[in-house]
Order: structure tokens, then C-alpha cells, then sequence
């Protein structure tokens, strides 16, 4: 019987064991290394490229497969945007500026775009970058994005959980000045029975990065304070900023006025607009449907969600568990009866 059980328990803790390090294995199954090339123009760990219009050029990088198999990545290429957060996005496809010339991705061939790579092995590839066709201002903001790609026998069907993004800026000429220029677009002020909400696109119109621009919103009448936020955002060339404000709560009626002023060094930016909000308005069910669509759509990050397989795990745990504990009870039975049996004699 001891041996049934020591026999039980060791299976348990093997099972949890290869579980565990299966997971932990796949945290980081490859490495994605850049290889910088002679036209660098800084130190940064990422491309930091030099080069003139109608160009053709390709980007070096290193995979390395630190797995006891091999593995498939999909290299893709992605123009950075501005997301909800006032972060710069590279990792996601967002949404972009109208005023955009030359969309990264647009300009980037991978060669090719799945890679295999051997188990324990690092290979070298690239991509094919085609600089914009004239001359451009500014930079050209991006990244090269890599990505596992599950094979059809994966255990629990993990796709895509792993990447690596590999920032890539262009200019032409490093020494040029960009003077800011930001519109302000699609203000609204929406109020309802239970929640009020106010929503502005912040659109950067120039190809230049800007960091760490102050944003200051005050939407007021002159009894009401709605929203009163200050915060600093990022904005990628050519991208908007969604900014969306909310409150639980409905305001009175009267006339508001939103004032936004953003600072990016030396230059500022006002907004100022009124809004009208009547007796007889009442749609909180129409703001939230607006603004749902536009959560749901924006970049954002990913929710963990748990999987049947880690159900499967837990519930192959508690039957392990269950099982033992009938094990130690019958054991402990058998050796009291014997006991009382010995005892009796």
C-alpha cells in the first residue's frame, strides 16, 4: 500500500512539475535581436536610420530559438500610432492620421514572412525596406513585429502569445527642425440621465515624435466643474489621440465651455468650445453606444483569460489530491483495525 501511494504522489508531482515548466518555457520560446547597419546614426538599441528618398535597403536581425523544437515566427511590419493612454504604439495596428504620407508598413517586404527556426539554433534573415518614393520630411516611425506561430498539435493551442517588436525610425536629414502642429477635431460633450462624457481627437499633423506633451481639459460652466485632468501623452508622427473623458454621474442643464491647452516644449496649443445642454436632453444610452465601439476598437492591452487546459490542470490536481486523501484514509483505517486486532489477542 505505502507503495501505491509513494508511487501516486510521485506521478502528481511529476504531472505538476512538466506543467509548470512547459509554461515556463514558453515565456520566452525566441530572442529577436537587431543588426544594426553602417547608415546607424545613434547608439539606440533599435534601427536608427539615415537615409535618402527612393532607396532600397535591408534590415539584418537575429532569431534565436531557445526551445528543444523548432519553431515558426511571423515577421510583420507595423506603423507606430498614438493609443488610448497617450502612449506611442508599436505592437498593434492602430489607426493613423489622415495626414500620414508614408505608412511604414508600406514600405517593408519581409524575405520572408515566416521563418522556421531549428530547436537551439540562431539564424539570421531580413526584411526589405523601400524608402519613401520623394523626398520626406520628418521621420517615418515604426516596427518590425515578430510573433510565434502555433503548430496545429500545440499543446492547448497557444497562438501567438509570444513576441518581439524592433522599433525603426527614418529621416532624411537628423539636423531638421519640425515647428509642432496640432488640430483639435470632433469635440463633444455628451450628457444623459446617468453618466456625462466628453470627446475630443488630438490630431498630431507633422512627421515628428513628440514626448511627454502636457495636456490640461477643464470642461466648466460657471456653477459646474464636469472634468477638471491633467496628464502627459506621447504622439507618434501623423497619429491622433482619442481622448475620452467620463463621469457616472449626469450634469444640470446650461451652457459648458471645454478648454484644452497642450504644451509640447515651447509651443502651446488652446482649444475652447461651448455646448448647450437643454432640459429635455437626455441620451446616456446613445452616448454609450458611441463610445463603446470606440473602446472595443481601440488598441488596448490584452485581458488574461483562462483556458480550459488550466481547468483541465486544476481539476486533474484536486482528483490527484482527492485520490490520496482516500488512499492515507484507507491506510489509516487498515493500520487502527489491526491495532485494535492486535489489542483484542
Amino acid at each position: 500500500m505505502k507503495k501505491i501511494l509513494r508511487t501516486t504522489i510521485s506521478l502528481c508531482i511529476l504531472f505538476l512539475l512538466n506543467s509548470t515548466l512547459t509554461v515556463s518555457a514558453n515565456r520566452a520560446p525566441f530572442q529577436a535581436v537587431p543588426i544594426l547597419p553602417e547608415n546607424q546614426i545613434s547608439d539606440r538599441a533599435f534601427y536608427d536610420i539615415q537615409i535618402a528618398h527612393n532607396k532600397t535597403q535591408d534590415l539584418y536581425l537575429v532569431l534565436k530559438n531557445d526551445t528543444l523544437e523548432e519553431i515558426n515566427v511571423m515577421i510583420t511590419a507595423i506603423t507606430a500610432t498614438t493609443d488610448a493612454g497617450g502612449r506611442v504604439l508599436y505592437s498593434q495596428k492602430g489607426y493613423t492620421d489622415r495626414s500620414i504620407k508614408y505608412p511604414f508598413e508600406t514600405l517593408v517586404t519581409p524575405n520572408p514572412s515566416v521563418v522556421t527556426v531549428p530547436a537551439l539554433t540562431e539564424i539570421e534573415t531580413s526584411v526589405r525596406l523601400n524608402s519613401p518614393a520623394s523626398r520626406y520630411e520628418g521621420i517615418v516611425l515604426g516596427a518590425l513585429h515578430i510573433t510565434t506561430i502555433a503548430k496545429e498539435n500545440d499543446f492547448a493551442g497557444i497562438v501567438n502569445l509570444f513576441a518581439y517588436s524592433l522599433a525603426v525610425r527614418l529621416t532624411s536629414d537628423p539636423a531638421q527642425i519640425i515647428v509642432p502642429d496640432i488640430k483639435f477635431e470632433g469635440a463633444q460633450l455628451l450628457a444623459g440621465e446617468r453618466s456625462t462624457g466628453f470627446i475630443l481627437d488630438i490630431r498630431n499633423i507633422v512627421p515628428e515624435l513628440y514626448r511627454y506633451a502636457e495636456l490640461t481639459v477643464d470642461v466648466h460652466s460657471n456653477e459646474t466643474t464636469v472634468f477638471s485632468n491633467t496628464t502627459l501623452i506621447d504622439f507618434a508622427p501623423n497619429s491622433f489621440y482619442p481622448l475620452t473623458l467620463t463621469a457616472n454621474k449626469a450634469i444640470p442643464p446650461g451652457i459648458y465651455t471645454a478648454d484644452a491647452t497642450l504644451r509640447i516644449d515651447d509651443d502651446i496649443f488652446y482649444y475652447t468650445g461651448q455646448f448647450n445642454i437643454h432640459e429635455n436632453d437626455s441620451n446616456a444610452d446613445k452616448f454609450l453606444e458611441q463610445l463603446l465601439p470606440q473602446r472595443e476598437g481601440a488598441p488596448g492591452a490584452h485581458l488574461f483569460v483562462i483556458k480550459w487546459w488550466m481547468w483541465l490542470l486544476l481539476l486533474l490536481f484536486l482528483s490527484c489530491l482527492f485520490f490520496i486523501a482516500i488512499l492515507i484514509f484507507r491506510q489509516k483505517r487498515k493500520n487502527d483495525n489491526t491495532t485494535k486486532h492486535r489489542r483484542t489477542k
